[in-house]
């Protein structure tokens, strides 16, 4: 029961704008620095982290996306018919 409830908040958070995300984030850094063991201030830091979460998550995937590219340029087509150089005099 606690998984999928946790599952289906991570799938509703990635549901959300990102952008919206971002801004929302100031709200909750500024709640969450200013201490007061309230409901609130526990709920700002899971809101925090959660779209913490979301941009860890993007840089991840980000870094992944670049070290993939690299390696596909930096290997040679095996279909490509290799050239040989000659010198022509």
């Amino acid at each position: 029961m606690i998984q999928k409830t946790v599952e289906d908040l991570a799938a509703t958070v990635l549901s959300l704008d990102e952008d919206g995300l971002a801004k929302q984030l100031k709200h909750y850094k500024k709640i969450m620095e200013d201490f007061s063991p309230t409901p609130e201030w526990e709920k700002a830091v899971i809101a925090f982290f959660l779209i913490n979460g979301v941009r860890v998550k993007n840089n991840l995937m980000d870094a992944q996306s670049r070290r993939n590219n690299l390696f596909q340029f930096s290997q040679p087509d095996p279909h490509r018919q290799q050239t040989r150089l000659r010198v022509v005099k």
